[in-house]
């Protein structure tokens, strides 16, 4: 947990040490030796408390979005904004949890059609993701505290079931990556989560190379940008990679709209470090609290944005090269290498092997032409329509696709390249995974008959055949 979190004393809320000395944490001792004699719930509770400290305790927190000078982007956002403005006047004295309850349960329960926690908070987290900085904090906000309230655990004397099988570190983890990273990937067959915990205490991982952390981002980003720029396919349905980053054995991906891609990355005992990519605005939300290999968070920080890293360039392949079958290998049925659990899995891509981050922009220019192509993409934007007209209706359709709401006398516009297609149809026969990682072959069976690649390619043949437009 964060432990520079400031609350005054004036407020009469406790602070980061009241909470740790309630639950009997000694400061005299080293904190991480102290998580296992202390009681699971205790545990629980404690994770609970600390994070309700980042949260401000008066609705006035939401005022901003009266001021913020610019409209909303989302449909989360304007509902927000419409919410504040009928409440202006109860904002100094209403209670932010209540406020923000109320706004989940009115507003954004009406744009989802259901009251079904998971799919509120599916729809409360792309919508942050995808607004302006200030109506960003105020959906996080209101999301979290909404969380906080519905999920009070203080209210009840027994760990969740879910809870309960989880070792120390990932108890003390609970509440952060709850509310970070609020949505999780099912395994379709078992009706059950992928991963079996989190990925927290990383004191064991020997030989990491540290990155530089500057260059590994520009290159993250710069993969999200060409993989929503130029998409032509989807990622199969809870596919698995593996990758040579111990102890992470594999990455486990699941898209979930248009714009959002949940990546779990799974070590040998099958616990997980989530990773939320949101690649039209290039931008990626991974777990950054726990225990890195040196014992600090920094160093966590740094071997989560390698597997950020690793997840953006297999979404990239996924999505943009076009002869998957001979560029990327054909999908194989095996037991992922290094993980006990020995279910058989269909496994997707050559496996990855991270070799340090030391020239991966050469190593990406080399072959892809990174920096020179990205010149010529083109975001998706808002274009204003001449005086009189409106979208049509397949750009109407796209909008809603992707969660965005136009404002009057506009229409939307996909990310594409003015290079033109015959330019980057070059590079989509080219792997980045291959350039920027070491790659073991893999000993696994090759899937006989229609692999996913085959049958999503026979699916738009047919669809072009029959007169369809692609819409997503």
């Amino acid at each position: 947990m964060n432990t520079a979190v400031a609350v005054s004393q004036t407020s009469g809320r406790l602070s980061y040490d009241d909470v740790l000395r309630r639950y009997g944490f000694e400061r005299r001792r080293p904190f991480l030796d102290q998580l296992d004699g202390i009681a699971k719930l205790d545990l629980f509770h404690a994770s609970y408390e600390i994070a309700c400290l980042d949260f401000p305790t008066t609705a006035t927190a939401f005022a901003e979005v009266l001021n913020a000078g610019n409209e909303p982007a989302t449909q989360c956002g304007k509902a927000l904004l419409d919410f504040v403005r009928q409440h202006s006047d109860d904002l100094a004295t209403a209670d932010s949890e209540v406020f923000a309850t109320a706004f989940v349960r009115e507003c954004v329960a009406a744009l989802a059609g259901t009251t079904d926690p998971t799919h509120l908070r599916f729809v409360l987290l792309i919508d942050e993701m995808h607004e302006s900085d200030t109506f960003v904090h105020a959906l996080r906000l209101a999301r979290c505290l909404w969380q906080l309230r519905s999920e009070n655990p203080l209210r009840h004397a027994t760990l969740p079931a879910a809870a309960r099988k989880l070792d120390a570190t990932s108890l003390w983890a609970y509440w952060n990556r709850k509310l970070s990273h609020p949505l999780h990937i099912q395994d379709r067959v078992s009706n059950r989560p992928v991963a079996r915990g989190y990925a927290y205490d990383l004191r064991k991982m020997i030989g990491f190379d540290i990155p530089r952390l500057g260059e590994l981002r520009i290159t993250t980003r710069d993969l999200l940008h060409e993989a929503a720029t130029l998409r032509t396919a989807t990622v199969p349905d809870c596919a698995y990679v593996e990758i040579n980053f111990p102890p992470f054995v594999a990455l486990c991906f699941a898209e979930l709209a248009p714009n959002f891609v949940i990546v779990e990355a799974l070590t040998t005992d099958g616990k997980g470090l989530p990773v939320y990519l949101f690649p039209s605005s290039q931008q990626w939300q991974v777990a950054a609290t726990g225990f890195g290999p040196d014992g600090r968070m920094t160093s966590f920080d740094q071997v989560a944005q390698v597997i950020a890293l690793m997840t953006a360039a297999a979404l990239r392949d996924f999505w943009i090269v076009e002869d998957r079958e001979s560029t990327l290998t054909p999908p194989r049925i095996k037991r992922i290498s290094g993980m006990a659990n020995k279910t058989r899995r269909v496994v997707y891509l050559p496996r990855l092997r991270y070799r340090g981050s030391r020239g991966l922009r050469s190593k990406l220019d080399e072959t892809a032409n990174t920096t020179a192509r990205a010149a010529h993409w083109r975001s998706d934007h808002y274009r204003k329509l001449p005086a009189g007209t409106k979208p049509t209706a397949k750009q109407m359709a796209l909008a809603a696709a992707h969660r965005k709401t136009l404002p009057d006398g506009h229409t939307w516009v996909r990310g594409s390249s003015v290079a033109g297609e015959e330019v980057e149809r070059v590079y989509r026969s080219r792997s980045v995974a291959h350039a920027l990682f070491d790659i073991l072959p893999s000993k696994g069976k090759a899937i006989a008959g229609l692999s996913w690649f085959a049958f999503e390619a026979f699916c738009g043949d047919w669809l072009r055949n029959n007169g369809f437009d692609e819409v997503c």
